[in-house]
């Protein structure tokens, strides 16, 4: 991170603000200065039944037939590592998926 601080300051693309902590010597600390993401994982969950979730296999939200959500929202779970590539599958998807609808 220094270093693309640094590379940002040359090329005058703006500034990055390092947090000011120090990596542990000892490796099996890591965990207490790593942190997890704020994506919204899981706020409209794929189900089966609008009883446990918000949309369909199809990522249409239940009980409206023209309203689809493609977001990392619609995961019934959520992954250790960004949800991007994860996401972009699920879009392409329903990309196809509604291509076939309004054929």
């Amino acid at each position: 991170m220094r270093h693309l601080a640094s590379e940002f300051n040359r090329l005058d693309l703006g500034r990055i603000e390092l947090a000011d902590y120090r990596w542990p010597d000892d490796p099996s600390q890591f965990g207490s200065v790593l942190h997890d993401s704020s994506h919204h994982m899981g706020t409209t969950r794929m189900s089966q039944s609008p009883k446990t979730g918000v949309v369909d296999r199809d990522c249409k939200i239940h009980d409206i037939d023209n309203l689809f959500i493609a977001s990392s929202s619609v995961f019934p779970t959520g992954g250790y590592s960004n949800p991007t590539l994860t996401t972009i599958a699920l879009t392409i998807r329903l990309a196809d998926h509604l291509k076939n609808f309004l054929d």
